[in-house]
């Protein structure tokens, strides 16, 4: 009866060890892809703002590249806030 007890004691604690490191490694991996979307955030930015300097004379080209730009951009940022959320 004392080895049955035992047995079932190391067991839990093996489930409670197990839990725990899913649970860190699900937290790393929500911060690791907090900082791709940051990232993502930056790159974006500096890739507007350079087109826009570059092309701001030229209408069309400035509609054709700055503007799929803008608007992965805000992707970016809903996409980014949602994984803030969910934090």
């Amino acid at each position: 009866m004392k080895k049955a007890k035992q047995k079932e004691n190391t067991t839990n604690i093996h489930y409670k060890r197990k839990n725990e490191k899913t649970i860190l490694l699900c937290q790393i991996k929500k911060i690791f892809i907090l900082f791709i979307g940051i990232g993502v955030i930056g790159i974006g930015v500096l890739s507007y703002h350079i087109s826009y300097n570059i092309i701001k004379e030229n209408t069309i080209f400035f509609e054709k590249y700055a503007m799929p730009i803008k608007t992965l951009l805000l992707l970016a940022v809903v996409i980014v806030f949602f994984l803030l959320v969910s934090l």
